[in-house]
């Protein structure tokens, strides 16, 4: 089938169209994109703020010729920081927009152009396929409301699905028609899927055995394996740099996960019944998971799954589709598999776990159950192949039959008048039609919230006084500092992370993928929080006491002598006790202190 490509101005256009799409979807006002950011579906803003914090760390170094690029001043005095969570280096070119308005713009900016993408790339990966126009369509409008997508959003790299679309709409192109220009093509898209996503690079290239499908005969081609050694040298040169930073830096800390903590964050099969916004009660299928991981939405809906097995069995029916539908299949199931991690295993069988000892990086990966993203974007595939079966179906049923398919092959004059040919047309594509409706219903998201992001005061009293009396190098702790493990826990620790790239000093104080083991150890000395079987008066003797003697000897030894303390975050018998302290500097606009611990009064 010959698809019908628009030129550029109509593949703008279309990309304009998701773009408005995702702004519609996520900001109410225009004016917000100034002021909040996407918190997504996420209880708390940490991450996004962290995110956020990411970006301007990025474009800070870059005013700064990269100096210091990895030893961001985080869990001081810790070096390689920044490689502890993923750095992507990409968000260095929002810089002129940094420049001209803020970090806030610059993460909307780039937040929409990520959602706009993934509909964007799956439309042209549709095309790439063969897929009729209005399926192509659906398709793409499915992987821009994907549900582990929306339901990830405030992790934003994680909304970047169009990286690993690219990648397998590369790798379609190349075994159509392999040489080392698509060779190098696949390797820069491999490349950049790496640079905004290391989760989803990572994760492809454990599925790369669902590409050898849509290889197929092109196996025995020596063309082909040329091609794809020429894509790897190309990503081993792109990625090298970042890869390199990454592992050097990360011996510094203890990066392999506990097995424990991977068994937690894996997939059950039964979490993919769950979805988070299950409309159309009657065909909700929530009630077939387990209700004790009700909060595990890795379902994309009852109607999205009833079209992508009709895709499986049409595809599979049809030989010219037959390719592709084995492609999505293998691609879904590997994947599925995966996501399980070492939940899945067949008496002493467990193949994510022995992956772990010797497959590069993964046994730095936490969250095994982020394999259901391309568990949906399969189904969205065959979705796509499910609805156009579905068409050709209904086509058969109620078009009349062409005059040169009777057994003669003798051309005989169609007796059908025009109109019931056309209502059949209308009905053969409005029966998938109802089923496409009924899945976005499904999967439309629901409970996404924007923050509001707290303003950075570079101008500040505070931070004036930090530059004019500290050297570069002087080691402050912010209070509040985290008080647990949870995610909410460290809002505090990425408002001061920002607050450091206005100050330049280096803090203690920190919020990443990994911890450094002496941070723990701060964590647990300034620690404001009621212990478990402490007793109310142990708890309040604590708090009138703080920060402790043995906390301000271990902060002394290593070389820390200052407190800032934002007052409106902290307890009242905590701001009493900190009063024993010389107050060294006091900003009441911004609600900040500034005590020295070597000195009482």
């Amino acid at each position: 089938m010959t698809q019908t490509r628009p030129g550029s101005l109509g593949l703008l256009a279309e990309f304009l169209f998701w773009w408005l799409a995702a702004l519609g979807v996520y900001f109410g006002s225009p004016s917000e994109l100034h002021t909040h950011i996407p918190q997504g579906t996420e209880g708390v803003a940490t991450v996004p703020l962290f995110n956020l914090w990411t970006i301007e760390w990025n474009v800070d170094r870059l005013e700064h010729g990269l100096n210091e690029y990895w030893h961001a001043p985080i869990f001081a005095p810790q070096r390689g920081a920044f490689a502890f969570s993923e750095p992507q280096p990409h968000t260095m070119l929002l810089a002129p927009l940094v420049w001209a308005t803020n970090g806030v713009v610059a993460y909307n900016i780039l937040f929409l152009t990520y959602l706009a993408l993934n509909g964007w790339c799956m439309l042209q990966l549709m095309r790439e396929l063969e897929i009729p126009w209005q399926w192509a369509w659906v398709a793409a409008g499915m992987s821009f409301l994907q549900p582990f997508v929306i339901w990830q959003s405030g992790v934003m790299q994680l909304t970047t699905l169009f990286a690993p679309i690219c990648v397998i709409w590369c790798v379609v192109r190349l075994q159509k028609s392999p040489g080392w220009q698509r060779g190098c093509v696949l390797g820069v898209a491999f490349s950049f899927c790496y640079y905004v996503c290391n989760y989803y690079a990572l994760f492809l290239s454990i599925l790369a055995p669902a590409f050898l499908v849509l290889a197929g005969w092109r196996l025995f081609h020596w063309s082909f394996w040329k091609a794809i050694f020429v894509a790897a040298a190309v990503s081993a040169l792109l990625v090298g740099p970042v890869v390199w930073g990454q592992s050097k830096n990360l011996k510094l800390v203890q990066s392999e996960r506990g097995l424990d903590l991977v068994r937690q964050l894996s997939a059950h099969a039964s979490d993919y019944c769950h979805s988070r916004s299950p409309r159309i009660q009657a065909l909700d299928i929530s009630r077939w998971g387990d209700q004790n991981r009700s909060g595990w939405y890795l379902g994309a809906g009852s109607v999205l799954m009833a079209t992508s097995l009709a895709g499986m069995v049409g595809g599979l029916w049809r030989s010219s589709r037959r390719k592709w539908t084995l492609f999505w299949l293998t691609f879904g199931l590997l994947a599925f598999a995966a996501s399980c991690g070492p939940l899945l295993r067949w008496r002493t069988l467990a193949p994510y776990q022995w992956l772990m000892t010797w497959y590069p990086g993964l046994d730095a990966i936490r969250s095994p159950f982020r394999f259901a993203v391309f568990v949906q974007l399969a189904m969205v595939g065959l979705s796509a192949e499910g609805l156009w079966a579905m068409q050709c179906l209904a086509e058969s049923l109620v078009l009349p039959t062409s005059p040169l398919e009777n057994e003669d092959f003798v051309e005989v004059k169609q007796e059908s008048p025009r109109w019931q040919t056309r209502l059949g047309t209308g009905l053969s594509v409005g029966f998938p039609l109802l089923f496409a409706a009924a899945a976005f219903v499904q999967i439309w998201p629901a409970g996404l919230v924007l923050t509001k992001v707290p303003r950075r005061t570079p101008n500040a009293e505070w931070i004036h006084w930090l530059q004019q009396n500290t050297a570069p190098d002087e080691v402050l702790i912010c209070l509040p500092f985290a008080n647990g493990t949870a995610v909410e826990h460290y809002l505090d620790s990425t408002i001061w992370m920002r607050d450091g790239l206005d100050h330049k000093r280096p803090i203690a104080n920190g919020y990443s993928g990994f911890f450094p083991e002496h941070f723990m150890d701060l964590r647990a000395q300034l620690d404001m929080s009621q212990q478990a079987g402490e007793s109310d008066d142990g708890y309040r003797e604590r708090l009138q006491n703080f920060p402790s003697e043995k906390a301000c000897s271990w902060m002394r030894d290593r070389n820390v002598h200052l407190l800032v303390v934002r007052t409106a975050a902290m307890p009242p018998q905590v701001l009493q006790a900190l009063s024993r302290f010389q107050e060294l500097s006091r900003d009441e606009q911004s609600g900040i202190i500034i005590y020295s611990i070597d000195l009482e009064k």
